[in-house]
């Protein structure tokens, strides 16, 4: 199961909501949901994440593939950048922080992933 904050928090000019979740083979899988006006507004380079676990920051494994982030529009348009961080010894995630065009916002992970 993944842990979700309660809600978003602003970075810079948009809104965030990450979620996490523990994956098999000592690694750590994050979504970031991000508020934006078009679906042309963000790319990967215009994201950048790091997890805490253990008091440390995680490596990431994998991330964004080059190019605009994929858009998803219901009643708003939502990009998504999702990653995979390698995670020794599997220690519980602490902390995300999403640093969205110089703007940064942190939430607490700590509850664990259930």
């Amino acid at each position: 199961m993944a842990i979700v904050p309660d809600s978003p928090q602003q970075a810079g000019e948009y809104w965030v909501l990450p979620s996490i979740e523990a994956a098999s083979g000592g690694e750590v899988r994050m979504h970031v949901a991000i508020a934006v006006g078009d679906v042309a507004d963000l790319s990967d380079v215009d994201v950048q994440v790091v997890v805490v676990a253990g008091g440390q920051s995680l490596a990431v494994a994998r991330g964004p593939v080059g190019g605009l982030l994929p858009t998803i529009q219901l009643n708003g348009i939502n990009a998504y950048a999702q990653y995979v961080f390698d995670n020794p010894g599997d220690p519980p995630p602490q902390t995300v922080q999403v640093t969205i065009r110089g703007g940064t916002t942190s939430f607490d992970v700590s509850g664990g992933i259930v």
